[in-house]
């Protein structure tokens, strides 16, 4: 393999089915052409890869206390959307979504995320977001 060479994605590679952009950030975000849908899923995913790789550092009891349960768990009922607990309605659908729609918007805002002080269970994500991070570094 030439050195150098590495995964490469544009946006514009990617083809977006779900989370649809009225779910994938809130209203007045999608305004941003930063979270364009493609850039939206992109980040969401690598999410995913992120917690698969490194499952051992995001879950455990701190991600239990923050997020209510492990990250593998799912609902058997799945919640009503809470803007004081959740950053989109689509973070309803499992923990997993609920914490790579946490740290895409996190990620989205690098860090300063001063306009949902008054989401508190939200601005506690945000907190273990950053605190994974600082794990991975």
């Amino acid at each position: 393999m030439p050195p150098n060479v590495g995964l490469q994605i544009s946006p514009r590679d990617v083809c977006v089915n779900s989370p649809t952009p009225s779910s994938a950030v809130e209203t007045p975000a999608i305004a941003d052409p930063a979270f364009a849908p493609s850039r939206v899923a992109v980040w969401h995913e690598l999410v995913h890869a992120l917690a698969a790789v490194h499952l051992d550092v995001v879950d455990g009891p701190r991600f239990m206390r923050v997020f209510g349960a492990g990250h593998e768990h799912e609902w058997d009922e799945r919640p009503r959307f809470d803007p004081q607990l959740f950053i989109t309605d689509y973070a309803t659908k499992s923990l997993a979504e609920d914490f790579a729609d946490t740290a895409m918007v996190y990620t989205r805002h690098r860090g300063r995320v001063e306009r949902y002080a008054g989401r508190e269970g939200v601005m506690e994500g945000f907190v273990f977001v950053r605190w994974v991070a600082e794990r991975l570094r």
